[in-house]
């Protein structure tokens, strides 16, 4: 009986799942994901995609921009000073994290020091030794772990639900967080993918965070300050990420930028915002070591969806 149960539970699930992109496929236009990625290929997509994908690049960015534009929260990484904009809207009376959610707004990203308190982050570093590090091998050097772990999952939410609620003028729901562990050997530097070169996640204000449960001692996140401010450079460099993945750094348009490592504490959160330029630093120094990491993506919560249906409420309301 219990057995039937779950099969009909998990036939309903998925029914309920392809039903929701059937009706919703016209709103998806083809992109790989919920939120517009930058690149845009549709060569090897089906019938259906390539009819979809009826947007090119350029005008997929001003659509989308457009719409983003007229987002409560979003539209500040269009103004020269994004961190002005926020002030005009919240105050510290609004967020316990006022001083760093400003501080991210000015310069694209900021950290939070002892973010979860001694009971949680020990429970999170336990985590991460019982399912992430035992999938280490001399020849596997990145280990992660989607969490199904109810506990682990409402310990994060209830702790970031605030910050949602600011960056995103939205309430988040519970995600599967994932753990993630880069395990570094002496002398070691990647090959030039992406992660460990300057890149943009999209387009459009995309924010990511970051948490990590220990000291970061190698291979720090890296991230170019101001690159967040949408403007002209913003998109002289889309374009050039939009023509493919670039070979060398030195690609891009970084004036007015500075370039930061984070060399975190234990316990801290980064909050950042993905579409100014970002990678994965590469420690030169003879060292050797294990960073842990918990990446908070939104793609898939905070989507295009949320765009369109804040568009039409601004037109119906205004």
């Amino acid at each position: 009986m219990k057995q039937n149960i779950i099969l009909i539970r998990n036939f309903l699930s998925k029914t309920n799942y392809y039903l929701k992109r059937l009706f919703l496929l016209p709103l998806h236009f083809g992109g790989t994901d919920y939120y517009p990625p930058v690149t845009h290929n549709t060569e090897k997509k089906t019938f259906l995609r390539r009819n979809f994908d009826f947007l090119n690049n350029k005008n997929r960015m001003k659509f989308w921009s457009y719409l983003a534009r007229k987002h409560s929260t979003l539209k500040f990484f269009y103004s020269k000073s994004p961190e002005i904009e926020f002030e005009k809207v919240y105050s510290r009376s609004d967020t316990e994290y006022f001083d760093e959610l400003r501080t991210f707004y000015k310069y694209g990203t900021a950290t939070i020091d002892n973010f979860f308190n001694k009971n949680e982050h020990n429970k999170i570093i336990k985590y991460f030794q019982k399912h992430v590090h035992p999938q280490f091998s001399n020849l596997n050097l990145s280990a992660s772990w989607l969490s199904n772990s109810k506990e682990l999952n409402n310990l994060i939410h209830r702790n970031i639900s605030t910050i949602d609620k600011v960056i995103f003028n939205k309430n988040i729901g519970i995600q599967k967080y994932r753990l993630s562990s880069w395990k570094k050997n002496k002398n070691y530097l990647s090959d030039k993918r992406d992660s460990v070169l300057f890149h943009q996640d999209r387009f459009l204000p995309s924010i990511k965070l970051i948490y990590f449960p220990l000291k970061v001692e190698i291979d720090p996140y890296e991230y170019c300050y101001g690159s967040h401010i949408i403007n002209s450079q913003f998109y002289e460099n889309s374009i050039k990420t939009m023509k493919g993945v670039l070979n060398v750094d030195n690609d891009y348009n970084y004036s007015n930028y500075e370039k930061k490592k984070f060399y975190v504490k234990e316990n801290s959160l980064i909050i950042t915002a993905t579409h100014g330029l970002h990678r994965r630093s590469q420690t030169t120094e003879n060292k050797s070591g294990i960073r842990d990491y918990i990446t908070i993506s939104y793609y898939n919560d905070f989507t295009r969806y949320d765009l369109l249906l804040n568009y039409l409420k601004s037109y119906l309301f205004r």
